[in-house]
């Protein structure tokens, strides 16, 4: 009889056992998981506010403006990704409503209209008096976001309450990256 030179190290796979069909699938998938992981990983890009002071939560910032207060975390993504969202909390220390009016994401070149939410419908975007309303904007850009936004990129919004609208900036300082853009 013809014996395979594995035959005492390996076992042949049953073809009608659950459990050599489990502990393949297992392994298989442990393999797969692995190989990805370790192949496919897009090294990221991290900006933070500069001159906001940090909250005692990790990686959150807060700002007072007056009449309303911003609390925010890192714009941060995939060095491929070429969208940025911008996610923030704002706290209306008004009498009336605070409405976001328009937000832009700017390099040292251009500046980018970003997505507000719910298709700019005025009720995703207000925040009652007394109240604080997490609000998110995002853009999606033609390249890979930190080689158009370089090392200090700005989010400029400009809020209104009432008559009065009252523009607000947020520069970032580049904190960690591979290949940028310009500054």
């Amino acid at each position: 009889m013809f014996s395979h030179p594995l035959s005492d190290v390996w076992e042949p796979i049953d073809m009608r056992s659950n459990t050599d069909w489990s502990r393949l699938a297992w392994s298989s998938l442990i393999g797969i998981a692995l190989v990805s992981l370790l192949s496919s990983c897009d090294p990221g890009f991290d900006y933070r506010p500069a001159n906001w002071p940090s909250t005692s939560e990790h990686l959150v910032w807060a700002k007072d403006f007056g009449d309303f207060r911003i609390k925010t975390s890192r714009l941060a993504g995939l060095l491929g990704g070429s969208s940025v969202t911008f996610g923030f909390e704002v706290t209306n220390l008004a009498e009336q409503p605070l409405v976001l009016e328009r937000a832009e994401l700017r390099s040292a070149t251009r500046a980018f209209i970003g997505n507000l939410p719910g298709k700019g419908a005025v009720h995703w975007r207000t925040v009652a008096a007394g109240a604080s309303r997490h609000v998110s904007v995002s853009w999606r850009l033609e390249k890979a976001a930190p080689q158009l936004l370089g090392r200090h990129p700005s989010i400029a919004l400009v809020f209104r309450i009432g008559d009065k609208q009252i523009p607000v900036e947020i520069v970032y300082n580049l904190f960690h990256a591979g290949k940028v853009g310009p500054d």
